[in-house]
């Protein structure tokens, strides 16, 4: 039995670096709003209860997600074309 504790820590150690450099890998984590997708850091605006907000994309445990943040955005948009009575 003892040899066999020794292989198991002999492949611990040998598998030690490979594991290391997959926990020490950047996870490509995206955020998603209005059909586009956003990096992890990222601003952009939000329609929310309260109007449009500026939010950012963060990591919540191990979950993206929005802050939005107090700051309100510039939204501009098409007014419809009046219609002319005659």
């Amino acid at each position: 039995m003892p040899a066999i504790r020794h292989i198991v820590l002999a492949l611990l150690v040998l598998a030690s670096p490979a594991l290391a450099a997959e926990a020490t890998r950047p996870i490509d984590c995206r955020c998603r709003a209005n059909g586009q997708n956003f990096s992890l850091g990222e601003r952009t605006c939000l329609l929310t209860p309260d109007g449009y907000r500026l939010a950012k994309c963060r990591m919540v445990q191990n979950v993206t997600s929005w802050q939005v943040e107090p700051d309100g955005c510039v939204v501009s948009e098409l007014l419809p074309e009046r219609t002319q009575q005659r």
